[in-house]
This record gives structure tokens, sequence and C-alpha cells, in this order.
């Protein structure tokens, strides 16, 4: 009656009463549909924004900060080869911390761009063997620690259908996580496999390392967190890549553990 026009659908159904032709009419009132709509646009540009602004925050840590990251190593490297002999033990250790904060800041910003391209990437699904990946993944681990007594165990024939690159990284973030925190270990005991939870397998990865308290299990897949300190080397995103991967798959991770139990880590992956 204002003169407000209001978008409406008519839906029209054509029937017969007492043999005559009739069409009986529907007006459906779309304002709510509208409005909606409006709104998931609104909200796609400004997620195109964000995704804007964050590939430029990628850009600049890979390239603008490295630049002066790369240049604190480099002549902290040089201070202490032209100048070392003037240096007494004090001034070296200090040189070693900066180096070393400066290639771990690296490291982080590495892991940090990993973390965003999981997102960007395509999926190439395939039949995965995690078996024979946990196999190679744990040779490789062992050659890294070769003075370490590792007992590994691997379940044999656990197939899944994934992108194999991404599962890849998962186990070897899992695994690798294992043998950081069975370190005060020996021997040292990893075991990968599976078991049937109804309808689905359930995987896991356990070790007899130092474990952690279980309140802290919600904060073990965040990005840099770091529930040991520096007590173990690391940049706190090994686990934070576990979970997008997981997550990629469709599926859920978990954490359970006990100081000084060891810990196991749980994961589900249903990719259809």
């Amino acid at each position: 009656r204002d003169g407000t026009l209001i978008p409406v659908r008519l839906l029209l159904s054509e029937t017969r009463i007492e043999g005559q032709r009739k069409f009986i009419g529907f007006l459906q009132d779309l304002r709510e549909w509208h409005q909606t709509r409006e709104q998931l646009n609104a909200a796609a540009h400004q997620l195109e924004f964000t995704t804007r602004d964050f590939q430029a925050l990628t850009y600049s840590l890979s390239h603008d900060i490295r630049t002066p990251l790369r240049a604190i190593d480099g002549f902290s490297a040089l201070l202490g080869e032209d100048y070392g002999d003037r240096l007494d033990e004090t001034g070296h250790d200090y040189l070693r911390r900066i180096r070393a904060a400066s290639q771990r800041m690296g490291e982080m910003i590495d892991d940090a761009r990993r973390l965003y391209h999981y997102r960007q990437n395509r999926m190439e699904p395939t039949q995965v063997n995690l078996s024979e990946l946990a196999g190679h993944i744990l040779a490789s681990l062992q050659s890294e620690y070769p003075r370490r007594h590792i007992e590994w165990h691997t379940q044999p024939a656990l197939f899944v259908y994934g992108d194999r690159r991404m599962l890849h990284e998962l186990l070897y973030a899992l695994l690798d996580n294992a043998v950081k925190f069975t370190e005060p270990r020996d021997p040292a005991r990893i075991t990968f496999g599976a078991r049937q939870d109804g309808d689905r397998l359930v995987y896991f990865v356990r070790d007899n390392g130092v474990g952690f308290e279980s309140r802290y299990a919600g904060k073990l897949f965040g990005t840099f967190e770091r529930l040991h300190g520096d007590e173990f080397e690391g940049t706190g995103m090994g686990l934070a890549h576990a979970q997008r991967i997981v997550e990629l798959h469709n599926g859920e991770i978990h954490a359970e553990s006990r100081p000084g139990e060891g810990a196991t880590i749980w994961f589900t992956l249903r990719l259809e």
C-alpha cells in the first residue's frame, strides 16, 4: 500500500475441476531470500579482500622480511669470523644466539607459508599406502638420528584415499613429533597403526615420550604452540600442519596423553 516493491515468485499449477481447466497460483515472498543473497555477496567480497591481504602478507613474509633476516645471520657470521679473536666466550655465545634466533625465525616463516598454501593448492586424490609412506619416513628419520635407539612398529597394509603429497607431510609431522619428544627415552618406542571404530578406521601415532597434561590437548594443534618451551627443537607448527591436512581430508584429529607416559595422536581420513 505504501508503494514498496516486493520481490515475489509466482508458481502456477494446472488442474481440472469438474471437467474445466483451472490454474492454481501461489505467490512466494522473496524478500528474505534477497536479503540472504546480499549478505552472502557482501561476505564473499569481504573474504576476497581478506584473501588478497593475506596473500600480500605471505609475499612480504617470504621476501621483504627474509632480506633483513639473511643480513642478520650473514653479518653475525662475518663478525664471528673477522673479529672472533676480539670476543670472549660470552661474546661468542651472544653471536650464536643471534644466528640461532634468525634461523629459527626463517623456519617459522617457511612453516607459516606452508600452512597457507595447503588451502590454496589443488588436491590430487589417489589410493595411498600409508604403511609404505610411514616406512620411508621412519627410515629417513632414523638416518637423521643415528645414535638414537628407536624401536619402530608399523601396521601393514593401511590404505586410504587422499592426496599422497599431503598425507606424506601429515605422517612426517606426526612421526617427527614423536621422535622429538621421545629423545629422553632409551629405547624410544613409536608405533603407527589403526583400529576399527564402527564403519571407519581411526589411525594413530603412539610414543613413549615425555607426554603432556591432558588439559593442554586443545592447544597442541595451534600455530606456533610449544607446550614444552625451548626444551625440544621445532617451531611449534608441525601439528598445526597435520590438523590442516586432516581437515582437508574431511577428518578429525585429537591427542591423548599423560605427563611422563607418552602420547597418542588419533586421526581419521574420510575423503570421498
